[in-house]
């Protein structure tokens, strides 16, 4: 009988040689290619219409092809996002603060406005005075990580006494919960609470501190010239059709320039999450 070694060798070098293509191909490929990636808040068809437009028009501007990577869920998307997997974002401040912090990311510009987040209950909650009334009490709000809910739970500190998330999709969907009595109070930004009628609640908080809209955000992996030219591209009059599905999406008029101060410690609000303490 012959020995099997020497087609196994050749086997083992067929291998070696197609992986080294492989991978040489996907090297080459992503020299070429801008990864973006946004956070999993809509549907796969509603994301493709709200950034193809502008990913289209900024690959004209850089002449490289800037390439929609969409995950499947929050999970995907974070574990992506910690293993550095791509060039382009956009999504909340909280996430540009920890990659700023973790990953040099840098912020390039983001929709106009800010954020201010507050905690209310219904007046029939005759037993709920204050923000530390709801510990271990159901309040309505959006899943984690979303910044408002992140950001009510960072006043409750110890995890054994907190409130207990009840989630809602949209405000429509706060306002359920709330109406259905799932909930005994509900996180809110200061835009949805706005458009309630505030004589039927109480206001616990209101968070002192504002944050900056959802953001672009360029990775490390891109050079300098790359990250200007995607910023003013962003910024010009020209970009205007492009972004008008984005920005009838996310109730805006503009996008504004934005600096590093804004996103100041802001990451310090996802280190309850497994994966994004940063020591």
């Amino acid at each position: 009988m012959k020995p099997i070694y020497p087609s196994l060798k050749k086997v083992s070098l067929f291998l070696f040689i197609s992986i080294s293509l492989f991978n040489g191909h996907n090297a080459l490929a992503s020299e070429n290619t801008i990864k973006f990636f946004t956070a999993p808040t809509h549907p796969k068809a509603v994301t493709e219409a709200i950034y193809v437009p502008i990913l289209t028009y900024l690959s004209g501007k850089v002449g490289k092809k800037i390439e929609l990577v969409h995950t499947n869920n929050f999970l995907d998307y974070t574990l992506r996002m910690r293993k550095n997997q791509f060039d382009l974002a956009f999504d909340g401040p909280h996430f540009v603060s920890w990659r700023m912090k973790k990953l040099a990311d840098v912020p390039l510009v983001r929709l106009q406005g800010q954020i201010q987040v507050l905690l209310a209950a219904p007046n029939s909650e005759e037993a709920i005075t204050q923000a530390t009334d709801l510990i271990g009490r159901k309040v309505c709000g959006f899943p984690s990580p979303n910044l408002l809910t992140m950001a009510i739970l960072d006043d409750y500190k110890n995890p054994m006494r907190q409130p207990l998330l009840i989630s809602g999709k949209g405000f429509k969907g706060l306002q359920d919960c709330i109406k259905n009595q799932r909930g005994q109070a509900v996180i809110l930004r200061q835009e949805f609470w706005s458009k309630m009628d505030q004589s039927k609640f109480k206001l616990l908080m209101r968070n002192e501190r504002t944050y900056p809209e959802r953001t672009f955000s360029a990775s490390s992996s891109l050079d300098s010239s790359t990250r200007k030219t995607i910023k003013d591209a962003l910024l010009s009059p020209e970009a205007t059709p492009h972004l008008q599905k984005l920005l009838t999406t996310f109730k805006k008029k503009a996008l504004v320039p934005t600096n590093n101060e804004e996103f100041d410690f802001l990451y310090q609000l996802l280190a309850p999450l497994w994966g994004f303490k940063i020591d």
